[in-house]
């Protein structure tokens, strides 16, 4: 989504061009409820694992965690995550909000 709001073409670009530079991230032994917490506040789908070192060793998904919880806490999270916030005018879109 990136690539193409900013009008460049997916087959030419480079990953660099779409990645999110500062992803949030969690650790292998942080809790359920903390990794979703931060999907919430960061709005987005995906929380990549990563180790003491920042190696990533893994990913933590919506659908990951939808396996494991009750149908009413899945709706209230993927609402979170869905919010619309609306960006001030002028300002350009963090790269995170497409991820």
């Amino acid at each position: 989504m990136k690539v193409v709001a900013q009008g460049n073409l997916t087959s030419t670009a480079m990953v660099s061009a779409a990645m999110t530079s500062t992803p949030a991230t969690c650790r292998p032994d942080e809790s359920i409820e903390g990794c979703e917490s931060l999907m919430k506040r960061h709005q987005v789908r995906r929380i990549p694992v990563v180790d003491s070192g920042g190696a990533c060793v893994g990913i933590v998904s919506q659908a990951d965690i939808a396996l494991r919880d009750t149908p009413e806490h899945i709706k209230d999270t993927l609402a979170a995550v869905s919010e619309h916030r609306a960006w001030p005018q002028g300002q350009a879109v963090a790269a995170s909000a497409w991820s």
